[in-house]
């Protein structure tokens, strides 16, 4: 995933000797090297060094290593689909490089974990992380950095359909500075995306052109993995060309290497790719050829997802063959495999209800035998034309009734969502009427705080300040009573003021929402106990002010659950635009929460924020775990 892992290691090598004087640092070094080399082919293996590297570097204390230990972990608990554990452990990276003011490093994480985002359909997640380490990367002017921030771009940009233009802004932004540095892996890797763009695009000439370049440059180096999905690449290619004697050679030659490396998905998904491609030529025999041994590696590895998808191209191949019975058996197969994977238990019971199946079918075609025995041959054909049509009206009435339990299902569902609908709507209502009526508590609270109790002050002022001229100035410890007395009253005026802004929409309708933030975030800071940032990016123009009210609502409903509940010692609140959609990001470093614990649901805070968020129509996602910090993501659309 990190192509530039290796040599980034090998040249922080040194920085590892220094900082332990104790611990073989060398030794460390070349594990932690190893360990990528291996988790590609032999991940349990490469696992397995990570943890001890880990194991080690806690024991002396050595910050560095542990960050090293956690980032290969994290890489291969996301190969093996362990998302959760991967996101655990490269948050944890992420964290002790930002502690040790190492950039670079943070940018590494940061990119880890928007794939990993990426992976666990989490896309804004994803895109803000690599936010973040575009602003790291301006701290640390590393280019390697910015290629590969700007690459994952491309790529995040490619996957979820962003403009033609983005994309190859990025693509060409990352190609530029690979050449500029004579980096061969990050340019095969720019091709190969460029190559992936123009067969979305249906460019397939294009396509090759960028996935022969990689190639090339893949022949020169020791990369075979990248080699195999490169030969598939190009096979796909030519596919889309027609070209299908070349798409078959390059099949073959993932089939051979793949074997060679021991990698058996790969190979069984070349074998899979080559009977597609048969059966598209009208091939079936060399379609069911491919299929079948492209089975026998799934059935060896116990890939029942692989097992069910071979299944039905088999049986549609023995059906292009005529093979209808062998087309069933297939089928079936097919069938039992999918409900396998479902459930268990409905798999025991579909086999049970086979063997019923079964036993009724060999006692009818007893019964048959004896008729058969018994009657004419008019009598026979009388007896199988009466079962004919018995069988085909049984067959009728069974789809008529789950075609009615369908329907009557479709009906459930179109009333459920509609009475949903409706209490979602009444409950918007009733939310907005609680809403106004905490604002309007809010603005006349305020207005008696100003009006009435600041003009109260204000007058204690001036008839205090009348005494100023009347006090002994020969006792000393009077004129200090009266001075004490005077700040007091003028601190209670400012802290009115203050007070009365924060409750009405004062703050924001007099300075704007980002000067409002700021000044909360200000207010907290001088408590001393929490610090807080506000990063004001880019703020969209001509906001409504009840739009801002309610943005402002949600700021401070979140840092006030950080102050009560979060134990955190900062918090960083975040604004941006990224197509028209204003982003609002609250992320502390506090003791966080198991978003899938149920006893851990989010409170009335939360709660309350997410009505808000509704009620603009907006996005709300909350990303937390334990010890790791909570991370609040707002999406506002700001096309007013």
């Amino acid at each position: 995933m990190h192509k530039y892992l290796l040599a980034f290691v090998l040249l922080i090598g040194t920085q590892f000797h220094s900082s332990a004087s104790n611990l073989d640092t060398n030794a460390l070094l070349e594990m932690v090297v190893h360990a990528y080399n291996l988790q590609q082919t032999k991940p349990d293996s490469a696992y397995l060094i990570a943890q001890e590297v880990e194991s080690i570097s806690l024991a002396n204390a050595y910050e560095k290593g542990v960050a090293y230990a956690r980032m290969r972990m994290g890489e291969i608990e996301n190969l093996r689909g362990k998302n959760q554990a991967a996101l655990k452990n490269m948050r944890s990276v992420l964290g002790i490089r930002k502690k040790l003011n190492d950039h670079a490093g943070a940018i590494n994480a940061c990119t880890s974990l928007s794939y990993i985002y990426n992976e666990t359909g989490q896309p804004d997640s994803a895109f803000s992380i690599l936010y973040q380490a575009l602003k790291l990367q301006e701290q640390t002017n590393e280019l390697a950095a910015l290629s590969d921030i700007h690459l994952q771009l491309a790529h995040l940009g490619r996957v979820h359909h962003h403009g033609t233009d983005e994309i190859l802004q990025h693509l060409q932004l990352t190609q530029n500075i690979s050449t500029r540095l004579n980096d061969t892996t990050t340019l095969i890797q720019v091709l190969t995306e460029y190559g992936a763009f123009y067969a979305d695009e249906e460019n397939f000439s294009k396509s090759l052109q960028y996935h022969t370049q990689a190639n090339e440059l893949l022949q020169k180096q020791n990369n075979p993995i990248s080699l195999i999905s490169n030969y598939n690449n190009l096979a796909v290619a030519y596919v889309g060309l027609a070209a299908y004697d070349l798409a078959k050679d390059y099949y073959l030659k993932q089939i051979k290497l793949s074997a060679q490396l021991l990698l058996p998905n790969l190979e069984a998904k070349a074998y899979n790719n080559l009977g597609v491609l048969h059966h598209q030529l009208l091939e079936p025999d060399s379609a069911a050829y491919y299929y079948l041994k492209a089975l026998e590696i799934a059935q060896i590895t116990q890939d029942l997802s692989t097992m069910g998808e071979l299944y039905e191209k088999l049986a549609a191949t023995e059906a292009q063959r005529k093979n209808y019975q062998e087309a069933l058996n297939y089928h079936i197969k097919f069938t039992e495999v999918n409900k396998r994977i479902l459930n268990e238990e409905r798999i025991s019971t579909i086999a049970e209800m086979q063997v019923k199946y079964e036993t009724h079918q060999k006692e009818m075609q007893l019964q048959l035998a004896r008729e058969q025995e018994k009657t004419q041959r008019s009598q026979k054909i009388v007896f199988i034309i009466g079962s004919t049509v018995l069988l085909l009206l049984l067959a009728i009435i069974i789809l008529i009734y789950f075609q009615k339990q369908r329907v009557n299902k479709k009906d459930k569902e179109i009333h459920h969502q509609k009475m949903k609908a409706l209490m979602d709507d009444q409950e918007l209502h009733t939310y907005q009427a609680m809403l106004k009526g905490q604002e309007e508590e809010r603005l006349r609270i305020s207005a008696d705080l100003h009006d009435r109790l600041g003009s109260m002050l204000s007058t204690v002022k001036l008839l205090f300040s009348g005494l100023e001229n009347k006090i002994d100035k020969h006792q000393e410890s009077h004129q200090n009573q009266y001075d004490t007395a005077k700040n007091l009253i003028d601190d209670a005026c400012v802290e009115i003021r203050r007070i009365s802004h924060h409750l009405g929409a004062g703050m924001v309708a007099n300075f704007g929402l980002d000067n409002a933030v700021k000044e909360l975030c200000e207010s907290i800071n001088q408590s001393g106990t929490l610090a807080c940032f506000a990063h004001i990016y880019q703020m969209p123009k001509d906001l409504p002010l009840n739009v801002q009210t309610e943005i402002y609502r949600m700021v401070q409903e979140s840092l006030n659950n950080v102050i009560k509940h979060a134990e955190a010692s900062e918090v960083n609140v975040q604004f941006n635009v990224h197509e028209k959609i204003l982003n609002l990001l609250i992320e502390d470093n506090g003791q966080g929460f198991d978003t899938q614990n149920p006893s851990t649901q989010p409170g009335l805070g939360l709660k309350s924020i997410q009505n808000r968020v509704n009620l603009l129509k907006g996005d709300f996602h909350i990303d937390s775990s334990l010890q790791g910090g909570t991370t609040l993501i707002i999406d506002i659309p700001i096309a007013w």
